[in-house]
């Protein structure tokens, strides 16, 4: 035999298997559920999206302003500290806060930062009717007034 025959040969068993591999994989095997393609994509949905601010801001329900003691007002306001308060903030498929992280910012404004941002409400998120996390970055910022 030569050497094109046998190359022929062995190029044609290559394509015959791969043609049964590719038939076989597209069939289930016994037992084996199908995934229709609605399945396929509630699967596939993410878990967390992640939003702007402006589209984040836009989803709450309810907010709570930060607060401070008359004690740390007066050292806030004796030592003016001011300034912006970044955070990660993560939203349960409830619509409720179920984390929020510091990234930057005084600490003396941060806690009660935090401490708000937690009693925030948000409509319950969902991409094309699947339940998800929202995560966003916010900043709040905090000025000194003159009274």
């Amino acid at each position: 035999m030569t050497y094109s025959k046998k190359l022929c040969i062995g190029i044609s068993a290559v394509l015959l298997l791969g043609s049964l591999l590719t038939f076989a994989q597209g069939q289930p095997e016994s037992g084996a559920s199908v995934t229709t393609p609605t399945q396929a994509s509630q699967q596939s949905a993410p878990k967390r999206i992640r939003v702007s601010e402006s589209a984040f801001l836009k989803m709450i329900v309810s907010r709570v302003n930060p607060t401070f003691t008359k004690e740390e007002r007066k050292e806030q306001k004796e030592k003016r500290i001011q300034g912006p308060v970044s955070m990660r903030v993560i939203i349960a498929t409830t619509g409720d806060v179920s984390e929020v992280t510091l990234i930057k910012g005084d600490p003396f404004l941060a806690r009660p930062a935090i401490e708000a941002v937690k009693q925030w409400k948000f409509r319950a998120p969902t991409l094309k009717g699947v339940p998800v996390e929202v995560e966003a970055t916010i900043i709040l910022n905090f000025t000194l007034s003159d009274g």
